[in-house]
């Protein structure tokens, strides 16, 4: 039982001293390390959020500057000027513009190209679309965002872009317009408008390099809906098809990085996407656009190396786990052995039986050294108990002489002698009686003192 109840003390004792400490050194390790990894991966992002907007700023200026060398350029100037109090259809200008102007839509990326002048009238677009000759102060158009970036243009003397919205003579496709105003010797023209060709945008804001397997950019852009405000995603998304430009949703079910952009917020940390899931994110806003972006990569592949390292130490602790409980127990072996050998003679000891008490020493120096005492200890009882026996033997032999002579003593006198005692109860009992004694009363000795009244 002893040995019973020593290893698993021992057991805990290794435990205490070598797994334990080191896993909760290897936790506190993780710990940090999981820290500066999600820091290191907040860091990074919110690099790639930098770049990424100074790369769809620098595609934006490329196009606005595109819009405002056409506005400066003769051609365009020559072309409005006929064009301007006269149906387009009716100027031979309109031919050699479209000859012009058609090569560099086509190396540029834009979709169409339209001028309109300061009254409004869209005197010229190369895909002749159903706002070519209407009116976009007073026509079926004039709630269109290219409309009311005609008349901002004008007034602010300045490039306008439009937010995405659908237009109506594009088949209700989503489209963003470039609006830059027309000069020619301070005189106001009109405008020129660019009509971007958003497969084009959508493949530089789709650009997720550097963001792993699940990194993603997000872009969206606030819209006012019925009754609240929705978020509609101008960027594809991973977990979605054709999303790009489609896909709207109640701005408070849209992810808390993607909110906190639309509302002109910038920074990064843990959370919750568009999905669902959990992300790093860093988030930022485009006032040119007036878009939301969100650069995020899921929390799993951003950790990965922590999930590694834990897996490794896991398996690390647990072999050291196994090691230590076989090194224990063969330990507590090594140790109950020889106190079990020494329980066992204390035991025999106890009961009274000295004799043939022997411990074989074993074990370390220490067990070996208390064995050997032990066997000294019993060797000196032994001989003790021998001697003590010796003397009671030689006692007993004595007593036993002085009673025999005493016995004699007492049958040579003629009168009978006795002993006796006062019980508790008060009656009296015979202790000795003299041989005299018992032929007087003609009893025996056994039925004297055994029996009182019989003597009376």
């Amino acid at each position: 039982m002893t040995g019973l109840r020593l290893v698993p003390r021992l057991l805990l004792g290794f435990l205490l001293l070598s797994p334990l400490p080191l896993g909760a050194l290897a936790g506190l390790y993780l710990e940090r390390f999981e820290a500066s990894l999600v820091r290191m991966a907040e860091i990074h992002l919110a690099s790639l959020l930098d770049k990424k907007a100074a790369q769809i700023d620098a595609y934006l200026v490329e196009r606005i500057a595109d819009s405002q060398q056409l506005a400066r350029s003769p051609m365009i100037q020559n072309a409005l000027i006929p064009l301007q109090p006269r149906v387009p259809s009716a100027q031979p200008l309109a031919l050699e513009l479209s000859g012009q102007a058609l090569p560099l839509l086509e190396r540029t990326g834009y979709y169409d190209l339209l001028l309109i002048d300061s009254e409004g009238n869209v005197l010229f677009s190369i895909l002749g679309e159903s706002d070519l000759g209407t009116n976009l102060n007073q026509g079926p158009f004039r709630d269109t965002t290219l409309a009311l970036a005609q008349r901002e243009a004008l007034t602010l003397l300045d490039t306008q872009v439009t937010a995405a919205a659908p237009y109506a003579p594009s088949g209700d496709r989503m489209a963003i317009f470039i609006v830059t105003p027309v000069f020619y010797q301070n005189r106001m023209l009109g405008t020129v408008a660019l009509q971007l060709d958003l497969e084009q945008l959508t493949q530089v804001t789709a650009d997720a390099t550097g963001l792993g397997v699940t990194g993603e950019v997000v872009l969206a852009q606030r819209e006012e809906g019925q009754g609240s405000p929705e978020a509609l995603y101008v960027s594809p998304l991973r977990r979605g098809r054709e999303t790009a430009f489609h896909h709207r949703l109640p701005l408070a079910k849209v992810g808390a990085p993607m909110q906190a952009a639309l509302q002109g917020e910038h920074g990064w940390g843990e959370h919750r996407d568009y999905a669902g899931g959990e992300v790093i994110a860093a988030w930022g806003y485009l006032p040119a656009l007036r878009w939301g972006l969100v650069v995020k990569q899921d929390l799993d592949e951003a950790l990965a190396p922590v999930a590694e390292l834990r897996f490794y130490a896991i398996g690390a602790l647990g072999f050291l786990l196994l090691a230590s409980t076989a090194i224990a127990i063969l330990f507590g072996r090594f140790l109950v052995a020889p106190l079990l050998q020494l329980v066992a003679a204390l035991r025999h000891l106890a009961s009274g039986h000295p004799e043939a008490i022997q411990v074989v020493p074993t074990g370390g120096p220490e067990f070996r050294e208390l064995a050997e005492g032990f066997n000294q200890m019993a060797e000196r009882i032994r001989q003790d108990h021998a001697l003590l026996e010796r003397r009671v033997a030689e006692r007993t032999q004595e007593l036993e002489a002085a009673k025999a002579r005493y016995d004699r003593l007492v049958a040579g006198l003629p009168v009978g002698v006795y002993t006796f005692r006062m019980g508790a109860d008060g009656r009296m009992a015979f202790e000795y009686v003299s041989p005299p004694f018992c032929r007087a009363l003609g009893l025996e000795e056994a039925t004297i003192l055994t029996d009182v009244h019989a003597a009376f």
